[in-house]
Order: structure tokens, then C-alpha cells, then sequence
């Protein structure tokens, strides 16, 4: 739980930065021999202090105040609110890549701020101005605006050693930081300003810690160094105030010094982010020279991002084209005279920050396997199927040509929606959780909608407009090419847990199939799906009607006893068994691919197809575990499959 103390009229403060320990491969900052002057102050004109109140979002507030430093000394004069940096984009980019999976938790760390400012640029206050506990969204809009932005250069900082903070400083005008702090630092403990401290309110030491806080220093002075705080120009002397050296050498976590870049365009004029990988992140060592702006945007990590309706995620993929993408697959090495292609799509109930350290995993057995493939991430996380009841409706006819279609929601309205449902998520989940004994069809209209939405945002996917159709275009178009001066064929390999079979089989029937008709030299050569929730007959009819061959499936199931005793809280048996039951129909059963009772009457409807069991797999979340994984599924198996051809 994060740490609170009393910061006199603001309330209670929430300390909740998340500790970061310096990591080998962060480029440290290296102080030149230049004199540096006994003090260095702060203009009143380059301060713009803000207050975070309630919220935990320090880290967002103290990075702003850096780039803002940067951006006021090339402006020369003070910056206005389309040009200052935006607290509330920095703090949220930092959940989303700081080093602890999921945005649910509280605070974040500097290392997670300074990822997603290289990753994104940052916005203007104006575009995306801080409202307390309303987040709001990256926007295309904001987005192509943070591109603006981008950070430059940026190091760590040997925080232990003065003389370098100082340096840095001078050199910038702010350093990134965070420290242990004490309830000493709340306004009204403050000790009185002195000539030794440039006329600023002390911080006393010797309190126990209460939390950690991320804030900048913009400063130093005989006394200590001058810290540039977020909780409003009542805290200190009008927002600043003085931490000792002593203090700060005892209490400090981690310091960084950046500043930001000079906007960089494309050929056709639109900011654009041209980034390699980030210190101290493992995909630094990835980088492939030729593909930096795919970079800045994740696409170096062979990640398809759809949302609602099946659209593609601007946010993630912002405007670099999906060729960039799609090129990576023909690094595939040949293998008996063929180049093997996997890609993968994950289950239900998996949140976007799950799937992304599952694709990761996924990525490095691969490797480890002379393999190469990718990663649909299509935001089925529970909280992300919910807003998407909200945010779009008809998500089978897949993206609008142009424009939004809310169903009588304004795009305005959703970030309050959204945190009204964030507010009785709980009281649904406490509802389930009481409805353990037997209760599973009172509670399954609900869970049938949002089953429902699931598998529709699959559909929408592969629909003409829909994202995982424009990726399966510019792949065989990649391909395609890559055959003119290597005529090596290509055999791709679908894989999918759970409900990521529902949008593999759309993909491969509606995107897929049709393109390869035509391209021999091009097949889908496996299919392979662990414990599938599509049902019998969308299985049938997808990957097995047409007139092109049906491609080899394999399904991995549970043992029935297994999948009888895997009980899901709301019902008695496994979640596939409540799909069939109740929520597929809510006027039948609905036979589902992966319950070996329903498969093995229906296997006439497969000719060809592989059935195994997947030993040793006791939970329907477990079957797309790897080994190593506390409880191992059969997907290491399944890659073993392939890469032994």
C-alpha cells in the first residue's frame, strides 16, 4: 500500500513512486570540467508550479517540470499552456511502461515516465490539461501533437556524488529525481528561509520515511539543493524550497537529467519519433538499424494492437505504416528449405499490460527456438471489455470508413463513463464472487454481453477495414517482395489460447484465406489451439468450408476430469464449460472446440485434425503457459512442434 501523511491544507498525500534500481545498461551522465558558479537559482519565470492533489502522479508532475525547463530556456520566455509539457500524458505513459505489469496499481516509477516519453513525445497541457481523476486517453490528436516533443538526449545520474547533480544542472536546469521523504516535509513542519538558503523554506531532516516522492531539482544553493515540488504554491516558498545534502544523500532513490529534442519530420512534413531502444530496456539490444521509427512505437516487438470494433491501435502504432511491421517477418531464416512464420493470439480476461509481457515471453522462446512470429493484442481484459460495451456498439461490422459512431455516447462522455465503471467494477466482481455456489445462470446475462462484445471486437478485426486485415495485407505484400530476389516459401503457423481462437479463425477465413489463394508459395501449414472457446460450428465453417484445403489443426485439451473441477468462482466446472452452458446462447447449449466431451462426437466435421490431451494442465489459464512457468502449459510443447518441422 502506497505511504500517506498529512501535507497540512491539501490533505493527505499519497506517496506511491515505485523504487527503480539503476540497471547495467543505462548510459550514465559524465560531467565535463567546466566551472561550475556557487549557486545556481531558479527564474521565477521558468517555474510553473502545479498541484497533483489527491492523485499519484507525482512522477508525471516532476518530468513535466523538467522538459519544462528545456522548453522555457529555447523559448526564451515564459511558456504558455499549448506549449507546456502534459502532466497528466507523462504520469499515464509511465504506467504503461514502467516494469510492473497492468495499469491498476498505484504511482509509477521515473524509469517508466522517461520509457514513455521516448516512446510517445509528450503532449501540451492544453491538449491534454490534468483533471483530477479523469485520465482520459492518448488521442490520435495528442498523439500526433506529443510527436512534437520527442526526447533527446538522457542519462542516468551518479546521484551519490554532488558535483555531478550539479553539473547536470547547470547543464540543463533541472534533474529528474525521486527520494525517501519524511512527514517533515509537509508545508506546515517546514523550517524558515535563510540567507544560506536563497531566501527559500527548508526541509528538516532526521523523521522516519514515509514514502517515496519524485520531484525536480532546479537548483542548489550552499544549504542544499532546490527542489521544485506538486503540491501547489502554499507548499514551501511558492513551490520551491531547499533539501539539504545531508537529506538528500540519505534519502535519494534515483536521478536522471533529459531534455528534449528538436522536432524531427518525415518526407511528407508530419512529426515523426526516429528513436533507437531505451537504456536499461531489454529491447535496446534488439534494435535493428533500418527500422528506428518503427521503434518508437513497439513495432520492433512484432506486436499487432487492435481495440474496439477491430480497429487498429493508432496509440500504439501511431502513424508508422504497418509495412515497417510486416518487413521484420522476412528475417525469418530458411529451415529445410522453408522460412517459418508463427503468430500467436492471446485469450479472454487477459488485460493489455498481461498480454504484453506474455507476447514478450513468447518472443524470447521463440528466438530460442530459431523462430520468428508475432503477437495480436486485442484488449480483452476485463475492465477493457466493459468500456468497450461503452465505446462503440455493432463491433462484427468492424471500424468505421471514417469518423466515430458511439451509438448516442459523445467521445466527450467516455473518460466520465469510463471512471463511473471503474467505480463499481469492484461491486460486480464482489457480486460474482458472492454468486459462488451455483448461481452462474443469474449472473449470466451480464457475462453474456461481455462475451459477446469479445468476440464481436474478433470479428470486427477481420473485417475489410479492420486492423488485423491491414496487417495481414501489408504481410503477404512483404512476402511478396522479399520472394522477387529469394524464392524461399513461406509457411506461417497460427497459434491461439482460449477465445484467441474465435480471432484467429476469423482472420484466417476472412483475411487471410482470400489473399493466399493466389500464392502458392505462401500457406497457412499449421493451426494449433489450446483449450479453443470458438464453438463447434464457427470452427467448422471457418477454417473448413471453402474450396481451399483446410490447414492442419491441432487442438490441446484438458482432460475431462480437469476441466470438470476447474471451477470459475460463479460455476461449477472450467470457464468453457459456462460458455457452452450459458453464454455462446442464452437459449441453448452451445457445443465448444475445446471440451473434449463435445469434440470427439463432432470429429467428422475435421478431417485431419489432431487431438491431444494436455497432460499435466489442471486450469484453462494454465494451457498457454511455457515451461518454466509455475504451472506449465502446452505451448512449449506446441513450438517444439514447429520448430521440428
Amino acid at each position: 500500500m502506497p505511504a500517506l501523511f498529512d501535507a497540512g491544507n491539501a490533505g493527505v498525500r499519497v506517496l506511491a513512486v515505485r523504487p527503480d534500481d539503476a540497471d547495467t545498461r543505462d548510459f550514465l551522465y559524465r560531467p565535463t570540467l567546466a566551472i561550475l558558479p556557487q549557486r545556481l537559482l531558479p527564474t521565477r519565470a521558468s517555474v510553473v508550479i502545479q498541484d497533483q492533489q489527491l492523485e499519484n502522479s507525482c512522477v508525471g508532475f516532476a518530468l513535466a517540470a523538467v522538459v519544462n525547463q528545456s522548453l522555457y530556456a529555447r523559448a526564451k520566455r515564459p511558456l504558455r499552456e499549448d506549449e507546456r509539457a502534459s502532466e497528466r500524458m507523462l504520469y499515464e505513459m509511465a504506467r504503461r511502461y514502467d516494469e510492473w505489469q497492468g495499469q491498476h496499481h498505484d504511482g509509477s516509477s521515473l524509469r517508466g515516465a522517461l520509457r514513455g516519453w521516448r516512446k510517445h513525445g509528450v503532449t501540451s497541457c492544453e491538449r491534454w490539461p490534468y483533471v483530477v481523476d479523469r485520465p482520459g486517453r492518448l488521442t490520435d490528436a495528442r498523439a500526433r501533437d506529443a510527436r512534437s516533443r520527442p526526447l533527446g538526449a538522457f542519462f542516468r545520474l551518479h546521484d551519490e556524488d554532488l558535483s555531478h547533480v550539479q553539473a547536470a544542472l547547470v547543464e540543463t536546469g533541472a534533474v529528474y529525481a525521486s527520494a525517501w521523504i519524511t512527514a517533515d516535509w509537509a508545508a506546515e513542519r517546514l523550517q524558515p528561509a535563510t540567507k544560506l538558503s536563497a531566501g527559500l523554506k527548508r526541509i528538516r531532516g532526521g523523521a522516519r520515511a514515509e514514502g517515496l516522492h519524485a520531484f525536480a531539482i532546479v537548483g542548489y544553493c550552499s544549504a542544499g539543493f532546490i527542489v521544485q515540488n506538486s503540491w501547489g504554491n502554499v507548499w514551501g516558498t511558492r513551490g520551491l524550497a531547499v533539501l539539504g545534502y545531508d537529506e538528500w544523500r540519505q534519502a535519494r532513490q534515483d536521478a536522471w537529467v533529459a531534455r528534449p529534442g528538436p522536432t524531427t519530420l518525415d518526407y511528407d512534413g508530419k512529426a515523426t519519433l526516429f528513436t533507437g531502444g531505451f537504456a536499461g530496456d531489454a529491447s535496446a539490444a534488439r534494435s535493428t538499424p533500418g527500422l528506428a521509427g518503427a521503434a518508437a512505437n513497439g513495432s520492433l516487438e512484432r506486436l499487432i494492437f487492435t481495440i474496439d470494433r477491430g480497429a487498429l491501435d493508432r496509440e500504439h502504432h501511431g502513424d508508422a505504416p504497418l509495412a515497417l511491421l510486416a518487413a521484420q517477418a522476412t528475417r525469418a531464416l530458411p529451415r529445410n528449405g522453408v522460412k517459418d512464420l508463427v503468430i500467436y493470439a492471446h485469450g479472454g480476461l487477459v488485460s493489455e499490460n498481461d498480454a504484453l509481457g506474455q507476447a514478450r515471453a513468447l518472443r524470447a522462446a521463440l528466438e530460442a527456438r530459431g523462430l520468428l512470429g508475432y503477437s495480436f493484442i486485442w484488449k480483452t481484459g476485463a475492465m477493457e471489455t466493459i468500456l468497450g460495451l461503452v465505446d462503440s456498439r455493432n463491433d462484427a461490422q468492424g471500424p468505421p470508413t471514417a469518423g466515430w459512431s458511439f451509438g448516442g455516447f459523445g467521445r466527450k462522455m467516455l473518460d466520465g463513463a469510463a471512471q463511473a465503471l471503474k467505480k463499481t467494477e469492484q461491486a460486480m466482481l464482489d457480486a460474482l464472487h458472492a454468486a459462488q455456489r451455483g448461481v452462474g445462470a443469474a449472473v449470466s446475462p451480464l457475462g453474456r454481453r461481455l462475451w459477446s462484445e469479445m468476440c464481436n471486437r474478433a470479428a470486427g478485426a477481420s473485417t475489410p477495414n479492420g486492423g488485423a486485415t491491414q496487417f495481414a495485407t501489408a504481410l503477404i505484400a512483404a512476402l511478396d517482395a522479399a520472394m522477387v530476389a529469394d524464392p524461399t516459401p513461406y509457411r506461417i503457423h497460427l497459434i491461439g489460447h482460449s477465445a484467441g481462437s474465435i480471432y484467429l479463425a476469423q482472420w484466417y477465413a476472412n483475411a487471410l484465406k482470400p489473399l493466399l489463394s493466389k500464392r502458392p508459395q505462401i500457406t497457412v501449414a499449421s493451426v494449433r489451439l489450446m483449450a479453443p472457446a470458438i464453438s463447434i460450428a464457427d470452427a467448422a465453417k471457418l477454417f473448413y468450408n471453402g474450396s481451399a484445403p483446410a490447414p492442419t489443426v491441432t487442438v490441446h485439451n484438458l482432460d475431462p476430469t480437469f476441466e470438470n473441477s476447474d471451477s470459475i468462482h460463479v460455476y461449477p466446472s472450467s470457464l468453457l464449460t459456462y460458455v457452452a452452458d450459458h453464454l455462446d446462447s442464452a437459449d441453448k447449449r452451445v457445443p465448444i472446440l475445446g471440451l473434449m466431451g463435445d469434440l470427439l462426437p463432432a470429429q467428422a466435421l475435421f478431417p485431419g485434425m489432431k487431438i491431444h490431451t494436455a497432460t499435466g494442465v489442471a486450469h484453462h489459464g494454465d494451457a498457454d503457459n511455457l515451461p518454466g512457468d509455475p504451472a506449465p502449459g502446452c505451448l512449449g510443447e506446441v513450438l517444439d512442434a514447429i520448430a521440428r518441422g
